[in-house]
């Protein structure tokens, strides 16, 4: 089971086209990865992508390839049934399913710290502690994310359960053709696919 939580994130008065947006994940006992591919049609300078996290990530970015790879092996095929039925069909009984499955200093300003910050690839990021929802949407417009005010809420729940944020941009010298794929790796096994903020980000 997968829990949700992130988003992109625009300024309202310049909104965004995302005109594809697909994650995959991959879990395992001693690593789990997110990754996420974004196709984007609007002004690079507003694009802005921002994740709920618990514990210690590392951010890096991956390639298409990986999204095409998978289209290649998942694409639909539809069998016709045979022709002539077999006298002793062979049943399966065998179940299957799920298991349960340069940085900054961290002092609080204006109630948000700057855990980390840097730049991999096309892309700069920040790593953010708040003490509530008011001090991270003070911190946010003045370094380029606006956020939604209904998003107020939610923020508030993922603080209140103790979520850090990771917040990402494109670099100046970047245009929307330099994107590639988010990758995000926790260790050990994690199953939040971050979706809960998609809501909030359209």
């Amino acid at each position: 089971l997968a829990d949700a939580c992130g988003g992109c994130i625009q300024p309202q008065e310049n909104p965004t086209v995302v005109t594809d947006h697909r994650m995959v994940m991959t879990i395992s006992k001693d690593k789990s990865t997110l990754y996420d591919q974004i196709r984007y049609s609007g002004s690079p300078a507003s694009f802005g992508w921002v994740l709920p996290y618990k514990g210690t990530i590392e951010f890096g970015v991956s390639a298409d390839v990986v999204f095409e790879v998978l289209d290649g092996q998942t694409q639909t095929r539809v069998v016709g049934p045979p022709q002539n039925c077999p006298t002793n069909p062979c049943i399966n009984t065998s179940s299957g399913g799920f298991a349960n499955s340069s940085s900054g200093n961290g002092a609080l300003d204006g109630g948000v710290a700057v855990l980390k910050r840097d730049v991999v690839g096309p892309f700069e990021y920040v790593e953010l502690a708040a003490t509530d929802a008011n001090a991270l949407f003070n911190w946010a417009q003045p370094n380029g994310f606006v956020i939604n005010p209904d998003a107020k809420g939610v923020i508030d729940e993922y603080l209140a359960e103790k979520f850090n944020f990771l917040a990402v941009k494109l670099i100046p010298s970047a245009g929307v053709q330099d994107m590639r794929p988010i990758r995000i790796s926790y260790p050990g096994m994690n199953t939040q696919l971050p979706l809960r903020m998609v809501a909030v980000g359209a």
